[in-house]
């Protein structure tokens, strides 16, 4: 007689085989939930970050009262925008950044919130907020616009040199992208030198398809007093468009310049990278208007730019000081700022600031 042959039979293994495949997409459901997970952590990351830069603009940008001659804020408030997703370039992630000032506080301190707005991969809504306080203080000890960059090197600030554009998206790989809205190039940044590294296409600043430049930076704020009596200090009126031009003096083959503007609701932020092949440049700014005349005439404007003697020569001579022409400058200049005034006004003339080295003035620079 023959033996009896082991094996399961056709129950225990139809049984085996859905314990199985329920552990499979036990294990499935996990993997997806994890990596859920994780997308919705980087993206909560990202939107901190927007929301921590966008409050930095908020201090930049607030301006100071004609009468106390403390900063006031009404031009931020209810402002919003939309930015796209700076880590992956791929990604469908549109943030939406809301700033708000509660107007109930003194004029010395504002209670100011920045939320961002997102919809994971679920369609589901996703926020951030991060409350702080902006504190009034005189433009005269904050800088403000008059204050001068030093040509020395400068301290990195959180991880990157005050060189790089407020609004510029940190990359994570130590570079940082700038694009301003409606501009078709964008330009990177390294986070520690503050050297304009590479030039994009707005619409792909995707590393890879970047175009490598070694530039130096000329940057500055442009502000508006349209009124009967400018007050360079508390120039606030809307912004007039405009773009910015740097006219290059002996240029050799291969120089360029690319100058981006950020066009907000009362200032225009500029930013010029300049690629030179004998490592320094020479020249002229000027701003182009668009949309009005630069002239003499009451219904026309024209630009003065801050300067001040900081060397004490008695004259303004050097690149720091913002002269009409710069020559050989071999570093980056910040703070290069404008004031636009109406036609038959002058250029507002000596502004003490207490505890500067100098006084601050502007001088006739177009007209």
């Amino acid at each position: 007689m023959a033996g009896r042959q082991g094996g399961s039979s056709l129950p225990e293994a139809l049984i085996a085989f859905l314990v199985l495949s329920a552990g499979m997409v036990v294990v499935a459901r996990l993997q997806t939930h994890l990596h859920a997970n994780a997308e919705i952590a980087r993206h909560r990351s990202e939107a901190v970050h927007l929301a921590r830069e966008e409050l930095e603009a908020m201090r930049v940008l607030a301006a100071p009262d004609a009468a106390s001659g403390v900063r006031t804020f009404a031009d931020l408030a209810s402002a919003s925008r939309t930015v796209a997703d700076s880590v992956d370039f791929h990604s469908n992630t549109q943030y939406r950044i809301d700033r708000r000032i509660d107007p109930a506080d003194t004029a010395a301190l504002k209670a100011v919130t920045v939320t961002v707005d997102w919809a994971d991969r679920r369609d589901e809504p996703r926020q951030v907020g991060l409350p702080s306080f902006i504190g009034g203080t005189p433009p005269g000890f904050s800088g403000a616009l008059s204050a001068q960059a030093s040509p020395r090197a400068i301290a990195v600030l959180r991880g990157r040199s005050p060189a790089i554009p407020v609004g510029a998206l940190d990359r994570r790989d130590g570079s940082s992208v700038y694009t301003p809205a409606g501009a078709t190039t964008a330009l990177v940044f390294d986070n520690a030198s503050g050297q304009v590294i590479a030039r994009c296409d707005a619409d792909d600043p995707d590393p890879r398809h970047c175009t490598p430049i070694q530039a130096l930076l000329l940057s500055g704020w442009i502000r508006f007093a349209l009124g009967d009596a400018p007050e360079p200090a508390l120039a606030n009126d809307p912004a007039l468009r405009l773009a910015v031009v740097l006219t290059l003096r002996d240029a050799a083959a291969g120089d360029s310049t690319d100058c981006l503007v950020d066009m907000q609701e009362r200032t225009v932020a500029y930013h010029c990278a300049i690629v030179s092949a004998g490592g320094s440049w020479s020249g002229r700014t000027q701003l182009v208007p668009q949309g009005w005349v630069i002239g003499n005439r009451p219904t026309e404007f024209r630009v003065c730019r801050y300067s001040a003697d900081r060397d004490d020569t008695g004259a303004i001579d050097a690149n720091i000081e913002h002269p009409g022409e710069y020559r050989r400058v071999d570093g980056p200049l910040m703070q290069q700022n404008f004031l636009v005034v109406r036609g038959d006004r002058d250029c507002p003339q000596p502004v003490p600031i207490a505890g500067a080295h100098a006084d601050f003035r502007t001088v006739l620079h177009q007209t």
